[in-house]
C-alpha cells in the first residue's frame, strides 16, 4: 500500500506540474519573454514543482481556514445580536455543514483525471490506491482543521477536547457515506461518482446547508451537550464501519467505473457536448411557435422565432431562480417578523446584491444558445455581418435579456419592500420591544402609533451614543417632547430606550425621532 500511495502521489504531482508548465507556456507565448518550449528549461520545471508543493500544502490548510473563518464570521454576529451563546451556534453550524460536505465529496470515490491514468492506463491496485488516498485525506483533514478549531474555539470558550472532536467529525461522516456507497453497490450494482447518495444528494445538501446557516443565523441552535453527543455518535459510527471498508471486495470494478465516469464528464464539458445535447432536447418545434412571430419581419422575426423555440431553455432556469429567490425572501421576512434583529444600512448591501445578480443573470445562457442554434448558421450570409443588423440584433437581445432578469430582480427588490413596512408597522403598533436599524433616522420617521399606545412606555432601539428625543407631532405642529431614558446596554452596540408618554397624548399622533 505504501508503494502504491507513493506512485499515486507522484503521478498527481507530475500531472499538476504539467498543468502549471502548460499555463506558463501559454503566458510565455503571449508575452514572448522566454523560449516557447518551457518544458525543456530546468529552472522553470523546478519552479513548477515548488508551486505544486505549495498548492498541496495550501489545499490542506487554506480550505479549512476559509471554511472555519467564514463560518465564524457569519454565525457569531447574528448570534450576538439574538443573545444566543455563540459556541452553540458555531457547533450547530459546523455539524450540519460537515454533513452537507460529506454528501458532496466522500473522498474515497472522488476521482480526477490522474486517477484515471493510474487505475485504467497503469492498472494500479485499486484497493491500495483507494485506501491509501482515503487515509491521506483523513490525515490532511485532521491536521488542517485542528489548529484553526483550537484558535477559534478558544475565542468561544470551547475546550481543547471539543476542538479535537470537531476535527475528527468530517472523517467519520465521510466514512459513513463511503460505507453506504459500498453497501448500495454491493446490493444493486449502481454507482454515480457525481452523486454519492443518488437522487437525494443535492436536496439533502441544500437542506443541511439551510439548517446549518439559515436557521442558525436566525437564532436556532442545538444545545452544546446535544451537538457534542451527536458528533460522538457519528465518530463512533465512522470507526465501526472501518472493518467493512477494509473488507470491501469490489474496489477494482467500482474505482475503474468511477474514474471512467469522471473522465467522460470532464471531456464532455470541455467539448461542450453536454450543453449541446441538453439544448437540443429543450428545443420545441411546433406550430405554436409562429404565434409570437406573427406580424414581424427581418431580424425581429428571426429573434422572435428563436425566443419561442428556446422558451424552455431561457425561461425554465429563470423560473427556477425566481422560485428560489422568492423562497429565500419569504423565509427571511418570516424570520424577521418572528424575531426582529438590528439591520444594518441597506446601502452597504448594494455591491453584494450586484454580485448576486451577476449569477442570476441569464444573458450568458441566451448568448450561448443563440450562437449554437442561430448565429453559427447565419454567419455564412454576408448580410448578417453588417454593422446595422448586428446593432439591431444587439438591441433586440438586450430587451429579451432584461425580460429574463426582470422577474428574479423584481422578487428580490420589490417583495421585501412590499411586505416588510406594513408588517413592521403592525409589530410596532403592539408596542413590542424591537431593536431598530443602525440608521434609525430612516427606520422611525413616519411610523404611526395608535393613540392607545401613547399611554404606555414604548421600547425602541437606538444606536449607542446617538442622542435623540421622540417628538409627538399632531397635524404638523409640535405636540410635545418626550425624553429617552436608556435601560440597558447590550453588547452588540444597541441601546434599548423606554419612551415615556406625553402628559396628554392625542389620537393619531405621529412620532418622529430627531
Amino acid at each position: 500500500m505504501r508503494e502504491t500511495f507513493l506512485i499515486s502521489f507522484r503521478l498527481k504531482t507530475v500531472y499538476r506540474v504539467n498543468m502549471i508548465l502548460f499555463g506558463i507556456r501559454q503566458l510565455v507565448s503571449k508575452l514572448r519573454i522566454f523560449p516557447h518550449d518551457v518544458f525543456g528549461i530546468r529552472w522553470i520545471k523546478t519552479l513548477a514543482v515548488v508551486l505544486a508543493g505549495i498548492r498541496e500544502v495550501l489545499g490542506i490548510f487554506l480550505g479549512n481556514l476559509t471554511f472555519i473563518g467564514l463560518m465564524f464570521a457569519v454565525i457569531i454576529g447574528p448570534a450576538a445580536a439574538l443573545n444566543i451563546t455563540p459556541d452553540t451556534s458555531f457547533l450547530t453550524a459546523y455539524l450540519f455543514l460537515t454533513l452537507a460536505g460529506a454528501c458532496l465529496d466522500p473522498w474515497m470515490f472522488s476521482f480526477y483525471r490522474h486517477d484515471y491514468y493510474a487505475l485504467v492506463l497503469m492498472r494500479m491496485n485499486a484497493r491500495d490506491r483507494a485506501l491509501s488516498g482515503f487515509i491521506y485525506a483523513v490525515g490532511g483533514s485532521i491536521v488542517g482543521l485542528l489548529p484553526f478549531l483550537l484558535v477559534f474555539g478558544s475565542r468561544l470558550g470551547l475546550p481543547w477536547w471539543t476542538a479535537l472532536i470537531m476535527a475528527l467529525l468530517p472523517s467519520a461522516v465521510k466514512s459513513l457515506v463511503t460505507a453506504g456507497q459500498m453497501a448500495y453497490y454491493r446490493r444493486t450494482g449502481g454507482f454515480n461518482a457525481s452523486k454519492p447518495i443518488g437522487a437525494l444528494t443535492w436536496p439533502l445538501i441544500i437542506g443541511l446547508a439551510v439548517i446549518g446557516i439559515g436557521l442558525t443565523v436566525l437564532g436556532w441552535a442545538l444545545p452544546r451537550g446535544v451537538a457534542l453527543v451527536v458528533m460522538l455518535v457519528l465518530i463512533v459510527g465512522g470507526v465501526a464501519v472501518a472493518p467493512a471498508i477494509l473488507r470491501f471486495a469490489y474496489y477494482p470494478e467500482l474505482c475503474k467505473r468511477g474514474a471512467t465516469q469522471t473522465v467522460e464528464v470532464l471531456d464532455s464539458v470541455r467539448k461542450g457536448t453536454v450543453q449541446r445535447e441538453q439544448m437540443d432536447k429543450a428545443i420545441r418545434l411546433d406550430a405554436t411557435d409562429a404565434s409570437s412571430s406573427r406580424g414581424k419581419t427581418g431580424l425581429a422575426y428571426i429573434n422572435a422565432v428563436f425566443i419561442a423555440r428556446h422558451r424552455k431553455i431561457l425561461w425554465g432556469a429563470t423560473l427556477r431562480y425566481s422560485a428560489l429567490c422568492a423562497f429565500v425572501v419569504i423565509v427571511a421576512i418570516v424570520a424577521y417578523l418572528v424575531r426582529p434583529v438590528p439591520m444594518p444600512d441597506p446601502v452597504g448591501f448594494m455591491p453584494t446584491m450586484l454580485f448576486a445578480m451577476y449569477f442570476v443573470n441569464r444573458g450568458a445562457v441566451m448568448t450561448q444558445a443563440m450562437y449554437a442554434n442561430c448565429d453559427h448558421s447565419f454567419l455564412t450570409y454576408p448580410f448578417y455581418k453588417q454593422p446595422k443588423p448586428i446593432l439591431e440584433l444587439f438591441v433586440l437581445r438586450l430587451v429579451e435579456i432584461v425580460k429574463l432578469n426582470l422577474l428574479p430582480a423584481g422578487i428580490l427588490g420589490a417583495l421585501p419592500g412590499a411586505v416588510l413596512p406594513p408588517a413592521a408597522l403592525r409589530l410596532r403598533s403592539r408596542g413590542e420591544k424591537l431593536p431598530l436599524s443602525a440608521d434609525d433616522r430612516v427606520d422611525i420617521p413616519g411610523v404611526l402609533f395608535p393613540c392607545g399606545l401613547l399611554h404606555q412606555p414604548v421600547a425602541v432601539g437606538v444606536r449607542r451614543g446617538q442622542p435623540g428625543v421622540l417628538r409627538a407631532v399632531l397635524r404638523g405642529r409640535l405636540h410635545g417632547r418626550v425624553p429617552l431614558r436608556p435601560t440597558h446596554l447590550p453588547p452588540q452596540g444597541v441601546t434599548y430606550l423606554n419612551i415615556s408618554p406625553p402628559a396628554q397624548p392625542a389620537c393619531g399622533a405621529r412620532h418622529v425621532l430627531s
